[in-house]
This record gives structure tokens, sequence and C-alpha cells, in this order.
């Protein structure tokens, strides 16, 4: 990545309107030129633990869901604010796939109650310290390439099993360790239960990983 690229503005952040993100716990305030420069390329702390203040770079978009993940232990709130965000941003679908594969259907080591230092411990288990040094470009490039997932092409028939293994595990793994890094990969768990995994509407997306799984 450049060197030269210029750090992100940070934005007029309306207190008011969206007040988590002038929470000072959050800290999106104080956050650096620099700082917010440094998280496109990694996101968790320099000592390798989730960095909640890299949300201060999705203003304002998930102000509703982030107080019950990061502050409040209110995952539940966290998951119907999260689904609302994403349902409005078209990505409910995209996001069911999410939770299918990276395992947060079957996630029984997740409950209301896990801390973050708990997650931490999870995704080390789960991607080793790769979580620890991916950035925010990634992920943008990632939702960039289609929405995570091409699923309308997935299932078409037109891809080889292989090809679809690759293509979910690669992205929907990017997307798992994005949210280590930012702290929310346990409260993701919830938010799956909650809205995705036995929910009849997105049961169409299972052959997806199905076929995945066949190459």
């Amino acid at each position: 990545r450049s060197a030269a690229r210029e750090p992100i503005e940070a934005p007029d952040y309306d207190c008011e309107k969206y007040p988590v993100y002038c929470d000072e716990r959050l800290g999106c305030a104080g956050l650096t030129h620099d700082e917010r420069f440094k998280m496109n390329v990694q996101l968790a702390t320099d000592d390798g633990h989730a960095n909640i203040q890299s949300w201060c770079l999705t203003y304002p978009k998930f102000w509703e869901s982030l107080p019950g993940c990061l502050f409040d232990n209110d995952k539940l709130s966290y998951a119907k604010g999260m689904y609302t965000a994403e349902v409005e941003g078209n990505m409910d679908v995209n996001d069911a796939l999410y939770c299918f594969e990276s395992g947060h259907c079957d996630n029984t080591k997740v409950n209301e109650n896990t801390t973050l230092e708990e997650a931490e411990a999870l995704c080390t288990e789960l991607y080793g310290d790769e979580w620890k040094s991916i950035g925010m470009d990634s992920f943008t490039a990632t939702v960039n390439r289609g929405s995570t997932v091409d699923i309308k092409v997935a299932l078409s028939g037109t891809m080889t099993p292989k090809q679809i293994d690759k293509m979910i595990k690669s992205e929907i793994k990017e997307v798992a360790m994005v949210a280590c890094a930012m702290g929310n990969f346990h409260c993701d768990t919830i938010y799956c239960k909650a809205n995705y995994c036995n929910n009849p509407k997105y049961q169409f997306v299972k052959p997806i990983t199905a076929l995945g799984r066949m190459g």
C-alpha cells in the first residue's frame, strides 16, 4: 500500500444524533489522523488486542448497535440494531452467509456473557495471530469485490465447488478476522443466532457452503 496515501479525515461528529461516537470510552474525538491512517493496515492494537476505537471509521452507520456490544453487555440489543442497519444496506443475505460459513451458528463457546478477552482468545484459537494484523483496507476491498460474495453466481452453477470454496473461505475469513480486530466477534455470534441461523428466510444460503465443502 502506498505510503503517500492521504489519511482519512475525521468527520464532524453529530453527538446529539449519534451519541456513541462521542462517547469517551470509544475515543473518536481523540483519534489522530495518523492513527486513522494506520487502521487501514492494522485494526488491532500494537500489543495484539481488539481495538474498539476502530469503530470510529464506521461513523455513523452502526450508532444504534455499538453500545450493546462495546459497553452495555447487551448483545441482543447489538443484534437488533445491527440487523436493522444491514437490512437497510442490503447486506443481510451476505451476513447470513458469513454467519453460516464462519461457524457462528454452530458456536457453543460464546454466550450473552462472553467477554471481549474471552473472544480474543477464541479468535486466536481460530485464526492464530493473523487477525491481529488485518486492516480496514482488506475488509473494504472484500466488500467492494461484490458485497462479500456474489451469492447469485455461486448458486447459478457456473462456478466449480473448488472455486466456491476458495471464494467463501478467503472472503468470509477476512470478515471474521475484522470482527476479531474490532472487538465484536463474540457479539456477532449472538447477532447470527438471533437473526439468521434458524430464520427460514436465509436457509437458501446454506447450499453455497455445502457446495464449497464438496470441493
